[in-house]
């Protein structure tokens, strides 16, 4: 069930660069999520404009965090926009296997 979430104070931030455009990755703390034992972390991409934002789910904190930092790597790759970190077309974020 989707619910309303605010980002809030970033834990992680990292700057990537697609082209000259700078693209913010922005996560939030793993939160309570509903009523339930889980956790949800909310994460946003953005350069110029909006590039995504969501959160995942997971049994506890890490495996939000976990989560997340893979949906983000599925984002990116998926966009083929040619994103870069530090100059290098590793991103630092994993990937889920399917």
């Amino acid at each position: 069930m989707p619910i309303t979430w605010e980002l809030g104070e970033p834990i992680a931030v990292r700057t990537l660069h697609r082209g000259e455009e700078a693209v913010t990755v922005e996560i939030g703390r793993p939160r309570p999520y509903m009523e339930s034992e889980d956790f949800f972390c909310p994460f946003r991409i953005k350069g110029t404009e909006l590039l995504d934002e969501g959160y995942t789910v997971g049994v506890d904190s890490v495996q939000a965090l976990t989560l997340t930092l893979a949906r983000i790597g599925d984002v990116l790759a998926a966009s083929g926009d040619g994103y870069t970190y530090l100059g290098g077309e590793d991103l630092g974020f994993p990937r889920s296997s399917g």
